[in-house]
């Protein structure tokens, strides 16, 4: 339903494998976008993790508001 831009701060993208273990698949710094890949598939669900490696500030954009457009 969203997907986020960092303003502020590091973000990492990361997943789990089936063996539990953390893979880090990227870090975001300002002016990268989470989830902007999952707008053009069919998922329900997000495919990867992200957590705020500092002082992090994202904006949130609705997918529906850019198809809108």
């Amino acid at each position: 339903k969203y997907f986020y831009a960092v303003c502020r701060g590091t973000v990492q993208e990361f997943r789990e494998t089936p063996g539990g273990h953390e893979i880090t698949d990227n870090i975001l710094i300002p002016g990268d976008v989470l989830c902007a890949d999952e707008i053009i598939r069919l998922h329900s669900h997000h495919l990867h993790n992200a957590r705020a490696v500092d002082d992090a500030v994202l904006l949130e954009i609705s997918v529906s508001w850019i198809k809108s457009i």
